[in-house]
């Protein structure tokens, strides 16, 4: 690509007569002496990761259903990746496995005649020793019986005649079967269980995780737990290092007053620090990008309501290639032109991301792939500044 026939100054065409580029007849390409304006806010606001307004007029990142769920929990409007947030629990599951064990640990901490914070919340069923003669291994569901019936506990799927299964009509099976079958799965609530397989649960539409039994005894006392919020998309670790920031600076003739730096360990596309945006290094080396950043690439971002790590290398790419093709033909290119030429899609690989593909007949630009692998991989962000508007 010919990306290097873009200088570092702001995008500008001479006065010239329009010429037949393969552009789509109805295109008003504006043919005039364009000058320096200054950015407008809206072209600012889009380099940083998007933002939608809350019913209360503030304005907070979009949140995932995960994140909705955890902020209803711990009674917070917001919640992004690396909070600590105190989460009320709606359902605490254990078995004869962890059960004895989380008990323990709730009578230890809280007291012999302590009560569990919600005898109805809490859901108990024996399902891993039952099937054994071993006088020990059932020694924990008869601990877990004693516990029921001191606490109260109303979800008490118990077993006493193992000879007969069908004798037993408060026995429900598997756990993780048995909490969707009585109901205990509701979407949007936050279910713990003393089972790695917990996370199953998830289906149904709520936050559904394994804990362990020093966790779960806290849970029995106090209803809550004590989560960190992780990224939720599988975003690859950046491999970016410092050095690898002289290619920019000598290579595509970054400007040094442009400050390039690395991301933090909690940061993400999507969790900017904030003064900084975020953008990859696959976006210098293979589709064309420059700092300072064109205005009609600014603009097009504007209008569409994206940032930089949202576009796929195909889209960069052919918005990139049209400010080329349309300055070695001296006219100006914009956001209306774009909009004509492709069709914006979204990237179902990579959620929240997007990608173009051209209209019909209209091939002005061909080769530009339509996929391309690890490009997501040198994640870096740079300083909100002056130099990086062109």
């Amino acid at each position: 690509m010919a990306s290097s026939v873009i200088s570092s100054s702001p995008f500008l065409c001479k006065s010239a007569q329009q010429k037949d580029l393969g552009f789509p007849k109805s295109s008003q390409i504006s043919v005039h002496r364009c000058q320096k304006r200054a950015i407008s806010r809206k072209i600012v606001s889009v380099m940083a990761p998007q933002r939608s307004s809350s019913a209360t007029g503030s304005v907070k990142t979009g949140m995932t259903m995960t994140e909705k769920i955890l902020a209803k929990a711990a009674e917070k409007s917001q919640v992004v990746p690396g909070d600590n947030i105190w989460v009320n629990v709606d359902v605490l599951m254990t078995h004869d496995v962890c059960g004895p064990g989380a008990f323990g640990i709730f009578k230890r901490e809280f007291g012999e005649k302590a009560k569990v914070w919600d005898p109805e919340k809490i859901v108990v069923i024996p399902d891993h020793y039952i099937f054994t003669t071993d006088k020990r291994a059932n020694r924990n569901v008869d601990i877990m019986r004693e516990h029921c019936r001191e606490q109260n506990i109303k979800y008490f799927y118990d077993i006493t005649d193992l000879g007969d299964f069908r004798a037993n009509p408060d026995y429900k099976g598997v756990c993780h079967v048995a909490l969707a079958q009585e109901g205990h799965c509701r979407p949007g609530e936050v279910l713990l269980g003393t089972d790695s397989h917990t996370c199953t649960a998830g289906a149904f539409g709520q936050f559904a995780t394994g804990i362990g039994n020093t966790d779960a005894g806290f849970v029995l006392g106090t209803g809550k737990i004590l989560l960190k919020m992780c990224s939720s998309f599988n975003f690859p670790h950046p491999t970016t290092t410092a050095d690898d920031f002289e290619n920019p600076y000598k290579v595509y003739w970054v400007d040094r007053s442009v400050a390039l730096d690395l991301v933090g360990t909690h940061e993400t596309p999507k969790t900017v620090r904030e003064g900084y945006y975020g953008a990859y290094l696959s976006f210098f080396r293979s589709c064309g990008l420059i700092f300072p950043i064109p205005e009609p690439i600014l603009e097009v971002l504007a209008e569409l309501g994206l940032s930089l790590t949202q576009l796929l290398p195909n889209f960069l790419r052919h918005l990139v290639a049209f400010l080329v093709k349309a300055r070695e033909e001296g006219l100006a290119f914009r956001r209306s032109e774009f909009r004509q030429l492709v069709l914006v899609k979204r990237n179902k690989q990579n959620p929240g991301t997007f990608l173009v593909s051209l209209r019909p007949g209209h091939h002005v630009i061909e080769d530009i792939p339509y996929r391309h692998e690890k490009w997501r991989e040198q994640f870096f962000c740079f300083q909100d500044g002056s130099s990086i508007y062109g």
